[in-house]
């Protein structure tokens, strides 16, 4: 497996993140190559949490299946 991310403040509470990953089919259990990528956004609430949400996908090396999800990040701190 092999990935690079970027996570980027944008000021007045807000994040940008960027990530993508190549793994490779021995490391997979259906035994293919896929890339995954994930987008996503937070954003910073009251001083001791934050939410997001993003988009993440997966397909295989040959691109002919995208699997795709929405995911939704909250934290709070105590």
């Amino acid at each position: 497996e092999a990935g690079v991310g970027l996570d980027y403040n944008l000021g007045d509470g807000l994040g940008a993140n960027v990530d993508v990953r190549y793994v490779s089919k021995v490391n997979d259990a259906d035994n293919t190559d896929h890339i995954s990528f994930l987008a996503g956004v937070t954003k910073g609430i009251s001083s001791n949490g934050l939410v997001g949400l993003g988009f993440q996908g997966k397909t295989n090396a040959n691109g002919d299946k995208l699997g795709w999800a929405i995911p939704v990040r909250v934290e709070m701190w105590f």
